[in-house]
């Protein structure tokens, strides 16, 4: 009863973190990707299946039942085939496509004991067979197949490191330096094996198509020198290139070929053949980290890592400083960047075949507490970090087709067991109980548009002050009504609020207009009139739809002017019918301020002696940030009084931050240091509303870094606000620092 009370507590926490706590990664939506782009999930037989001695299933090297009981010299389990098509039926019903591994490690255990496994040549014609069997019992409703889930990683953990079954390695028993090749040299034929029959037999009627997944760990040069610039391409080779260069090119990466020499095998004229003329329709790539290589050909090191075979020493610190926040798996570290390099170089070096992202994830230790389990930030910020590299090189043109999060739940993590946690459902495995996490509510909402502010806080959940964020805040969105009845009943007749870029605009002009955005606002307004309250509307508050910050650098680039003219005026046009009065933006000075001189709002950009941020330019980006925000202005109020003041009948302004500054002493210094104070803090944007200019002070001290109008500019910024809107809490002193230390 103890333990079912605690489940049942841990139940509701779970339900109050995702509601309140979870830190949602609104920086991205699925928008963010092509249109047709697969997201799932994935897991593989062995891991999540059970059935230990269910049906017939025939002992594999994994000591469990399998597909085909003794290979070839048995039948073909019924069962097995009954249960695989429940499950892909299953799936198709509810719209989600099966995603199909023939192999992830587990063999039927007979083969293991007759041909030894992949070291024997005869499990080709096993393999080939056994994959027939899968297109004929499936392929009619399965459009995407692997061969083999990460052999690069396999043929290692059994033949050179001896940690997944059979258990060789050197010493004591087996061949580090020969046997991995020649399973690697086997798989690769079974691979071009069971992709020829299926493009000659099966592909034309079926639909679908077939490829073959690869373990990828980025390798980062531990130096900028020659030798570990050569020494990270070569464990790419080793890693990479080892089993996607014969697909592709026929033949062995260099680097290996002549590491290796004769303990590599070579392929014949006709399995050269057979590799090439049976290429895959797609690359699968299971990322989840990097780590730096040091050469070892030409410096001493200790090879005892896999990546030893390749005159390479892995390592996670350079200079003291690890490479990227450790997780629950030895040697894997948080480096979210190392997606986009991964993708790349696939892209690059594979003709830009399609990839699928096969795997990523985070690892969580089992013994981490409860709370922590399910309210696994980590895993949101992982993902939300891995799938904004992907994105990236999506954008620079890289070929990808779908991404898929590993895993639904958490599972036997091979040798691991069950000391690590990946799922996005937390399994209770006494009872078998799905508890849901809050990486699984962020799968499931990041559809939902966001902006800049969301996409902070779920990156640095520590840089807001109780590590919470605005997903639910006072739930507005749906409680609208009440909160109007509230203003109604203090007898207001006005009320202020700003409309959110991202809602209306989940994309900017790269995407459509968020008609549910639209149809919220027209509620709230018709809501606000009906009580007799004027809506006082704000275009921009800080939020920003984060596709822009990724397209432009948010307000530092040029190109988001263009963007807030094209948002404004479908405000306008959506709501400028009943709005009296606009406000283009929400204290501009404390934007640029905050997002580009102290690096305290997203982007948090910021130099030193402002703050410390990853990057930044305290003295200048401030300005530029300004200058953009000053012209999308500009660009909003000419086009409003130009096409819609007169038939609207409202007005339109900016409101600006006003500290008032006091002289600390009557002393003319800090009498003209409170002066120019000022005129950095509210003249900064309203000098060149009405003058066309920024303030003397501003210019002489500045210097390069303020940027200047053009003469089209002045012009354009002189149609001048109808109003100024002042946001005023305080006041302070001001000291003269030119002539004072």
């Amino acid at each position: 009863m103890a333990v079912a009370a605690a489940t049942r507590i841990a139940v509701v926490v779970v339900v109050l973190a995702l509601e309140v706590l979870a830190p949602a990664a609104r920086g991205l939506r699925r928008d963010d990707f092509p249109p047709g782009f697969l997201f799932g999930a994935a897991t593989s037989a062995y891991q999540i299946e059970g059935a230990y001695l269910d049906d017939n299933k025939g002992l594999n090297n994994w000591d469990v039942f399998t597909h085909l009981q003794g290979g070839r010299l048995g039948g073909v389990n019924s069962a097995g085939i009954a249960f695989y098509n429940r499950l892909i039926n299953a799936l198709l019903q509810k719209g989600i496509q099966p995603f199909v591994t023939l192999n992830h490690f587990d063999i039927p255990h007979e083969l293991e004991t007759r041909y030894g496994g992949w070291l024997g040549a005869a499990i080709r014609e096993e393999f080939e067979y056994y994959s027939d069997v899968c297109f004929n019992a499936f392929g009619d409703r399965v459009r995407f197949w692997t061969t083999f889930n990460e052999p690069n990683l396999s043929t290692r953990h059994q033949y050179i490191l001896g940690e997944f079954p059979p258990n060789h390695c050197s010493p004591p028993s087996g061949d580090s330096r020969r046997e991995p090749y020649a399973a690697a040299h086997n798989i690769l034929l079974s691979h071009a094996a069971a992709v020829h029959n299926y493009k000659t037999n099966y592909q034309a009627k079926q639909g679908g198509s077939i490829g073959i997944v690869i373990a990828v760990k980025w390798y980062e040069p531990l130096t900028n020198s020659t030798e570990d610039v050569r020494a990270a391409r070569r464990a790419l080779a080793f890693e990479v290139d080892w089993f996607l260069d014969p697909i592709f090119f026929g033949d062995y990466p260099r680097e290996m070929r002549e590491i290796l020499s004769s303990n590599l095998p070579k392929f014949t004229p006709e399995e050269k053949k057979l590799l090439q003329n049976n290429k895959v329709d797609f690359i699968g790539i299971n990322h989840y980290t990097a780590i730096y290589a040091k050469d070892c050909i030409y410096s001493p090191c200790t090879l005892d890592t896999y990546e030893g075979n390749a005159l390479v020493y892995a390592i996670g610190r350079r200079n003291g400083k690890i490479i990227g926040k450790p997780t629950a798996l030895h040697g894997y570290f948080v480096v979210p960047e190392a997606m986009e390099k991964v993708v790349m170089y696939v892209n690059d070096r594979y003709r830009n075949t399609t990839i699928y992202i096969t795997e990523n994830g985070y690892s969580q230790h089992s013994d981490t507490s409860m709370e922590d389990l399910i309210n696994d930030v980590e895993i949101v910020n992982y993902m939300h970090d891995y799938l904004k590299y992907l994105s990236s090189a999506i954008r620079k043109g890289a070929n990808v087709g779908g991404y898929f999060a590993l895993s639904i739940v958490d599972n036997f993590e091979w040798v691991y067991g069950y000391t690590v946690k990946f799922g996005l459902y937390q399994v209770d495995f006494d009872t078998q109980e799905r508890i849901p996490r809050m990486s699984s509510k962020w799968y499931r909402d990041f559809l939902t548009s966001s902006s800049l502010t969301d996409g902070l806080q779920v990156r640095s959940p520590g840089r807001i002050s109780d590590r919470r964020n605005g997903d639910v805040a006072d739930d507005h969105y749906h409680r609208y009504t009440e909160d109007v009845e509230i203003l109604h009943n203090l007898g207001v007749n006005s009320y202020r609020f700003s409309i959110s870029w991202a809602r209306i605009l989940p994309r900017g002009r790269f995407g459509g207009v968020n008609s549910a955005g639209i149809a919220f606002y027209n509620r709230l307004i018709d809501a606000l009139l009906q009580k007799g309250i004027q809506p006082f509307v704000t275009l921009n508050h800080f939020d920003i739809p984060q596709e822009l910050e990724i397209r432009y650098g948010g307000w530092l680039g040029a190109g988001i002017r263009e963007e807030f003219g094209y948002y404004s005026d479908v405000c306008f046009k959506a709501f400028g019918d009943r709005v009296r009065f606009w406000t283009t933006f929400n204290e501009p000075n404390l934007i640029a301020k905050f997002q580009f001189m102290l690096g305290a709002y997203p982007p948090n950009r910021c130099s030193p002696p402002f703050g410390s941020c990853n990057s930044g330019d305290s003295r200048r980006e401030p300005y530029t940030a300004a200058h953009n925000i000053l012209l999308s202005h500009a660009a909003a109020v000419h086009n409003y009084k130009t096409n819609y003041q007169a038939k609207q009948g409202g007005s339109i302004g900016i409101v600006v931050a006003m500290k008032w500054y006091e002289p600390l002493t009557n002393s003319t210094e800090d009498v003209r240091a409170a002066r120019r104070a000022l005129a950095f803090e509210v003249d900064w944007f309203l000098d060149p509303i009405f003058f066309g200019e920024y303030p003397r002070e501003m210019r002489e001290i500045l210097s390069s870094n303020l940027p200047k109008f053009t003469p089209e500019e002045k012009k354009l910024l002189q149609n001048k606000v109808d109003f100024i809107g002042i946001n005023q809490y305080t006041a302070i002193y001001a000291k003269d620092c030119i002539y004072s230390p």
